[in-house]
């Protein structure tokens, strides 16, 4: 049982914190300052999530999230042709803010890439791209693909370089129980580097009514984030210049999910798929995927992109109602940029 008295919030350090629920061995307490939500004891399992994008539960409650988009790069590492990556709200406003401050060519490096979609953007908008993730199997699908990735995860990067002048993490935040220390070693790994964050946003559709679902509880997520909760932590991490933003929603958010569509486009077997061939992604020894052509590959990848186009323009009443409500999307999103001649990306 967690003491409560002795209890401190992790970003802002004052004792005005009360329990909120508890969930399995997990006890959520909140802040009365800073209105963070935050896991009074967290136990931290970095392999968890290599363990889903593998197709094993572990110890996530809910890991279909990760499985869905190691598919869909296992999909991508057979395609003849790949889409422009689609990019949520935040996403895309944190693209446009680092178009705006730092020029072509600069090095930018996203911590916790993912599938890589905003690798793809910002190489296409004209930055050199590196990715950093924690999960084995998925830098093993990216490399394959010829990004830049390097297994990793905060605040043990395994990169270090004064050059890099954009730093991104998309959906990183919430996993870190304790993430000042982790921002101040970004800060002092990358000290020219403004930094774009999206978190999931406190007014986001859905959570009006009670809508969380298992991600957004431990061990999945052990942070839930307030715009001022955001604002202190970048600040007390040495940061000149925050800005954060909330998004409008969008429509493709009001419908059904499309993550996952790469899962439901046939039943799968998921197999073993030792010396299938070279368009088998060979660091795949216990993750199985379906045994698709390269054309077929392609096609699905092209589906799946009309029908995000499509959903989104279904969805966009719902979005406005909700934007009318004072809904945001899904995630807020954050720029920080150090002092200084720091804030336009300059080394010495």
């Amino acid at each position: 049982m967690v003491n409560m008295d002795l209890l401190r919030c992790v970003i802002c350090e004052t004792t005005d914190v009360r329990p909120t629920e508890t969930v399995g061995p997990y006890q959520l307490a909140r802040c009365g300052s800073c209105g963070l939500e935050f896991t009074a004891n967290p136990i931290l399992q970095v392999g968890a999530y290599d363990a889903s994008y593998r197709g094993e539960g572990g110890v996530l409650a809910d890991p279909t999230p990760y499985l869905s988009p190691a598919v869909r790069l296992s999909l991508e590492a057979r395609a003849l042709w790949v889409p422009p990556p689609y990019l949520t709200a935040a996403e895309r406003w944190v693209l446009r803010r680092l178009r705006e401050r730092l020029p072509p060519g600069t090095r930018v490096v996203d911590i916790g890439c993912g599938t890589g979609r905003f690798l793809r953007a910002a190489r296409r908008a004209g930055f050199e791209v590196v990715g950093i993730d924690p999960a084995p199997t998925i830098v093993g699908l990216l490399q394959q693909l010829g990004f830049d990735v390097r297994e990793g995860a905060l605040p043990n990067l395994g990169l270090e370089d004064r050059a890099v002048g954009g730093v991104t993490l998309f959906e990183v935040l919430e996993h870190l129980p304790d993430p000042v220390p982790a921002l101040c070693e970004l800060r002092r790994r990358f000290p020219l580097a403004v930094v774009g964050v999206s978190v999931p946003s406190p007014l986001r559709a859905g959570l009006e009514r009670g809508r969380c679902g298992p991600s957004d509880y431990p061990p999945n997520h052990y942070l839930r984030w307030t715009p001022e909760s955001l604002r202190l932590a970048f600040q007390r991490a040495g940061y000149a210049e925050v800005e954060i933003a909330l998004p409008k929603p969008l429509g493709r958010e009001f419908m059904p999910g499309m993550g996952s569509l790469a899962l439901r486009w046939r039943p799968h077997r998921f197999r073993e798929d030792r010396g299938a061939g070279t368009d088998v992604a060979p660091l795949m020894v216990r993750f199985q995927t379906p045994r698709v052509g390269r054309l077929t590959a392609t096609m699905i990848l092209i589906g799946h992109s009309l029908a995000g186009s499509l959903l989104s323009g279904l969805g966009w009443v719902a979005a406005r109602r909700a934007a009318r409500r004072g809904r945001t999307s899904a995630s807020m999103a954050l720029i920080a940029v150090p002092p200084g001649d720091d804030a336009r990306g300059e080394g010495p």
